[in-house]
């Protein structure tokens, strides 16, 4: 599942023939990325993560990414807040920008993500952007605990990369 949704408080799927609709006025642009991540959790199913930078969750233009588990049953019509997870960004972060998966950075045999944050103007430091990495978690993963709930990125993100200046926009 791979796509872009722009200016709806929907995402439509179509592939997999399915609708997520976004829960409140936080949500109303579900403007970010639908993205395959590979098997995240190592359970034998690809997972996916959907981007909604305009989320205010964690501050003005802060952004979420909610994490979906693939499973053997199929994922039907719902709202986001289905999710399995979601990592909340920090103001100005603009967390959802762009997302990265299916790698295996540290060959424990999950699919670990790159998720992005390109920033915006909202404070002297919010527009050099940020990429936060996540390693995948599950059973045989390095990290044995599935992600469940949400997590703030800026203290649960495995590492975190940030542009060297204003304007660099890392994480585009």
């Amino acid at each position: 599942i791979a796509g872009v949704a722009q200016a709806s408080s929907t995402v439509d799927l179509p592939t997999a023939g399915v609708t997520l609709s976004a829960p409140d006025a936080d949500n109303r642009l579900i403007s970010g990325r639908a993205k395959n991540i590979g098997d995240f959790n190592n359970d034998g199913y690809d997972d996916f993560m959907i981007g909604v930078y305009y989320n205010s969750e964690g501050g003005s233009y802060a952004g979420k990414v909610y994490l979906y588990y693939g499973s053997a049953t199929r994922l039907t019509d719902g709202d986001l807040t289905d999710a399995d997870a979601a990592f909340i960004g920090s103001e100005g972060r603009i967390t959802g920008s762009d997302l990265s998966g299916d790698g295996d950075i540290n060959n424990d045999g999950c699919a670990d993500v790159l998720i992005g944050a390109e920033g915006v103007y909202l404070t002297s430091s919010a527009i050099d952007g940020r990429v936060y990495f996540l390693y995948g978690r599950g059973t045989g993963c390095a990290s044995t605990t599935a992600y469940s709930g949400d997590y703030t990125l800026d203290s649960s993100a495995d590492a975190i990369f940030t542009g060297k200046a204003l304007g660099d926009y890392a994480g585009t």
